[in-house]
């Protein structure tokens, strides 16, 4: 065989094993070692569990397994087997193989959970097996700023200046990419106010790249801007955060007329998967009265709270995501039942 230079540290070397050559969607990339082609195993850098979502250092080439461009990680050969074993068998269902799911997380309020219900919906999914793609178009930059993440190209570039997709999104983690936003994109909505079919201009972009992925989630601004009515007219299902407050639960009708009014006006049809209450304390009676007015008037569409919890507040601080930063806490708990939800309403 011919000589070829490793991907990772650029020596060249003749490839004698098969882990040595990778071929993924037909881009072959070439390792002189399995360090280099596991640079985690350098580090001793710990990753979440492919099968029981526990935190554990990455030491022994037993813990990592790569297929079809993807990684995935075990705690122990007991974990590994398991994921093995199932490999084969089908994910929980959801319609169509040919284009991802689209959700977009709203409310007109702020300080409902958006950024952290829609990160963690995404990081939950992926850590599921689903190719997840997180996309915040929020000018305040929450998800940047939640996951300490940086990156030079946004949603602002993939839009307005024709930045190809793969340049604008960062890798967090196996199966899940995110677009991050910031400041710049109230400057493309400018713009946009000046493009024919301005509506549109976000679903024509997202359309090419939605057969990549399983999901898309849209962690959207508290407002009725271009911007999220460009995300509505993409997105085909809605999940809307309501904290548990009054406020909050009489800002709601505004959005639900709001969805209408786009439904009647584009004929676009978008399905709500649920209202979600969020900082929910059993202990405190006017959340627990928010809950019985939001099952009373929306029967059937109010999904299990999201509970108060520290552990929430505190994962922004350290960059992390509740599972990241505590796997056992009811955060975690919480988000993992919502998206368990998501996969069964499909």
């Amino acid at each position: 065989m011919h000589t070829q230079q490793c991907t990772t540290c650029g020596k060249n070397f003749v490839p004698k094993f098969s882990f040595q050559k990778v071929d993924a969607n037909g881009t072959l990339t070439f390792y002189c070692s399995i360090s280099c082609r596991n640079p985690v195993l350098n580090t001793k850098e710990s990753k979440i569990c492919s099968v029981c979502s526990k935190l554990t250092p990455i030491t022994k080439i037993n813990q990592i397994y790569s297929v079809n461009g993807a990684t995935y990680y075990f705690c122990d050969t007991t974990c590994r087997a398991q994921f093995l074993a199932k490999k084969e068998e089908p994910k929980e269902k959801f319609p169509s193989t040919k284009s991802a799911r689209k959700i977009a997380i709203l409310n007109k309020k702020g300080g409902t959970g958006k950024t952290t219900t829609a990160l963690n919906l995404a990081a939950s999914l992926s850590i599921k097996g689903y190719k997840t793609l997180l996309v915040d178009t929020d000018s305040q930059g929450n998800i940047a700023a939640s996951l300490g993440l940086k990156w030079p190209r946004t949603l602002g570039h993939f839009l307005a200046d024709g930045i190809q997709f793969e340049s604008c999104i960062v890798s967090k983690a196996p199966n899940w990419d995110i677009m991050l936003s910031d400041e710049d994109i109230a400057h493309v909505e400018l713009n946009l106010a000046t493009v024919k079919e301005r509506e549109f201009v976000l679903k024509k972009k997202f359309e090419k790249i939605s057969p990549r992925y399983d999901f898309i989630i849209f962690d959207c601004a508290p407002s009725h801007s271009l911007m999220n009515k460009n995300t509505l007219l993409f997105v085909e299902e809605l999940i809307i955060t309501v904290s548990c407050d009054y406020l909050s639960v009489v800002g709601l009708n505004q959005v639900l007329k709001y969805i209408k009014h786009i439904k009647d006006l584009y004929k676009h049809n978008i399905k709500i998967l649920g209202i979600l209450p969020t900082f929910y304390d059993i202990r405190n009676n006017i959340a627990n009265r928010v809950i019985e007015l939001l099952r009373s008037n929306f029967n059937g569409k109010v999904l299990d709270p999201i509970r108060i919890n520290t552990t929430l507040r505190e994962a922004p601080l350290y960059k992390k995501t509740i599972f990241e930063h505590d796997q056992l806490s009811r955060g975690a708990e919480d988000y993992h039942n919502l998206t368990a939800h998501v996969i069964r309403k499909a």
